[in-house]
């Protein structure tokens, strides 16, 4: 049990009150891998010396996450503060609705499905390949393709983002191997269908934006949609094999895109009667390629949008209700701290870097963006 320090400085008035989110800032041993340890940051030093304080755990069951083996990160982390209490987040929702089989009654999955089974056309599953459970979990997408295979889909195609940044730097070929396995296993038990990757890259270099930087998402968009690229691979080991071999030191994020090809052709372009799932659970590096999936007036790049069913693992913009059609909840947070403090008269102001905007609004919110 942590206890308060007795105060060496007194203090007094009614000043205000500045929260200050130090992302990344962590309390470890003091010793030589202890980057902050060997810097002695005067400040911090001080207000730890001069000021009570108390330590928070940031991870796993402590931030609402499935268990003491999640990292914790900068989202479920304003979210459980300014919720002021512990909520279940995504990954749990998700991974408890699985286990109890109530996910697969969802009926936006259920259309999905039998559209792609009444015009035998794809289903096009699209997500970070990661078990970082930050944006994504590989378990619920591979429970997607079992039910999807139990239902009697023929076709279903994998649209693969490498991740590299919550898992290890050049461990893709550790996602996208069990993959390959599944869907060799699927294809022993029925020898008609066809389970594939179809196009790939990584995180940094397309689709998963959160900056207004539409360049990005049009490049996603022409891999997965429309099957265009220079890099044009037999497989995916063969895709990341090539660009680690250009760059030894490559990460997985900075892959850049790649479309997988059979015959010549694009194995799974993404077309007028199909159906895609984005299997991202965290919404703020998947609301703008669903804009651009969704939007009538959209004038960020040319689409050529096709007609499909898409739907999102969540509900990435809740304001907006980008998209309209998702698989699970998001946590429930009715009385946020922002809130509060307008009910109670006072003021806030919150600042913050771009790259932040969502989490000191949107996550701070409890799930939605507009300002309190």
């Amino acid at each position: 049990m942590l206890t308060l320090k007795n105060l060496q400085q007194h203090f007094s008035g009614r000043g205000p009150l500045i929260h200050v989110v130090l992302d990344g800032w962590g309390i470890g041993e003091p010793d030589e891998t202890n980057a902050i340890y060997q810097a002695k940051p005067p400040v911090m030093s001080r207000l730890t010396n001069d000021y009570p304080y108390t330590q928070l755990w940031t991870h796993g069951l402590h931030v609402g996450l499935p268990n003491d083996m999640d990292l914790g990160g900068s989202e479920v982390g304003h979210m459980t503060m300014g919720a002021g209490m512990i909520k279940e987040q995504g990954p749990t929702l998700i991974q408890k609705l699985i286990q109890s089989g109530e996910f697969f009654e969802n009926p936006v999955l259920s259309r999905h499905i039998q559209n792609c089974v009444t015009h035998d056309t794809p289903l096009h599953l699209l997500g970070l390949l990661s078990n970082g459970n930050i944006h994504s979990h590989v378990d619920h997408t591979e429970a997607i393709i079992r039910h999807a295979f139990q239902a009697g889909l023929r076709r279903c195609y994998l649209h693969a983002l490498l991740d590299g940044r919550d898992v290890g730097v050049q461990s893709a070929l550790d996602f996208t191997e069990p993959f390959e396995k599944l869907f060799s296993e699927l294809k022993s038990q029925r020898a008609e269908i066809d389970y594939a990757f179809a196009s790939g890259g990584g995180r940094e270099v397309v689709t998963m934006d959160r900056d207004n930087n539409w360049e990005k998402v049009e490049a996603g968009w022409n891999i997965h949609v429309h099957g265009k690229s220079e890099n044009r691979f037999p497989s995916i080991r063969s895709a990341i094999e090539h660009f680690r071999k250009l760059n030894p030191e490559i990460i997985d994020q900075d892959i850049p895109g790649f479309v997988l090809v059979r015959n010549g052709e694009a194995v799974g372009k993404i077309e007028n009667q199909h159906a895609l799932i984005f299997t991202n659970f965290r919404g703020d590096r998947a609301s703008e390629f669903s804009e651009a999936m969704l939007a009538k007036d959209f004038p960020h790049f040319e689409r050529a949008r096709p007609q499909i069913l898409f739907a999102g693992m969540t509900q990435y913009d809740q304001d907006n209700e980008i998209p309209p059609d998702f698989l699970a909840g998001t946590p429930e947070v009715d009385d946020p701290f922002g809130k509060r403090i307008l009910e109670i008269g006072l003021k806030q102001f919150r600042l913050t870097e771009t790259q932040k905007f969502a989490h000191v609004t949107f996550f701070y919110n409890g799930g939605y963006r507009e300002p309190l």
